[in-house]
């Protein structure tokens, strides 16, 4: 599985959304990173983190002044939010074919 990196592309013009969103990137490269897949506690913190994260992410999104970002700022911020929503149930797939006793985790 390819995972997408960060690059200005994804960035939506405004300074604390970027940098929550590369977190998103950065925590889901870890995934990939971890040395020892059979480590349930370890995907389940990372999984609990970008549960956790997501949701105080969202709610910064929508306390963010609309007016600043422009329409094409929204634009690439609904494309970015796609391919995240892409990677992380390609993430999810990849976890439940692979280690099916995190099913009940993930799911």
């Amino acid at each position: 599985m390819e995972l997408v990196e960060w690059n200005d592309s994804f960035s939506v013009g405004n300074i604390l959304m970027d940098m929550h969103h590369r977190i998103f990137f950065e925590t889901i490269k870890e995934f990939s990173k971890f040395a020892d897949k059979n480590n349930h506690d370890a995907i389940k913190r990372r999984i609990e983190f970008l549960i956790e994260y997501a949701a105080m992410h969202l709610g910064a999104e929508e306390k963010t002044d609309a007016a600043s970002l422009t329409i094409r700022n929204l634009t690439t911020t609904r494309q970015s939010t796609m391919r995240l929503s892409r990677s992380l149930l390609s993430i999810k797939s990849l976890l439940i074919k692979t280690q099916p006793q995190l099913a009940p985790i993930v799911s």
